[in-house]
């Protein structure tokens, strides 16, 4: 409405990554910022109770607790890429996934009897 009453029409176009650099590298970049992770003293108490734990899921190199990890996105130093491709057997999973997969993953973990740590916060309005 404020564009209509001064005239001002205003319109969406697509430009090409390659046309538009400074956007595009913005757009790939990771925010850090927005990615959970548990205390490392914590996570420290954690491993004493559950020393078995052997691969991290849905973790990237900058908040991995555990030297194996899977990432969601392509990550050098992971062992995999997204923790839904594969079957989770045989290993104790560490899971810090997301609060939009905690769903997915609690869906895997019930259908394939998977033996994991989940962290999750302590919301009453959650499924989960």
């Amino acid at each position: 409405m404020w564009c209509i009453k001064r005239s001002i029409y205003v319109s969406a176009s697509h430009i090409a990554g390659i046309s538009n650099k400074h956007a595009d590298i913005l757009s790939r970049t990771g925010n850090d910022d927005t990615e959970w992770s548990l205390d490392k003293t914590v996570f420290a108490q954690l491993l004493e109770i559950y020393p078995d734990m052997s691969i991290d899921l849905f973790a990237f190199y900058f908040n991995a607790k555990l030297c194996s990890y899977v990432s969601r996105y392509p990550d050098c130093n992971a062992g995999a890429v997204d923790g839904f491709s594969f079957p989770w057997v045989n290993k104790l999973y560490y899971i810090s996934a997301p609060f939009s997969l905690k769903g997915r993953v609690l869906q895997k973990i019930e259908e394939e009897k998977a033996r994991s740590i989940i962290i999750a916060p302590f919301w009453k309005t959650r499924p989960w």
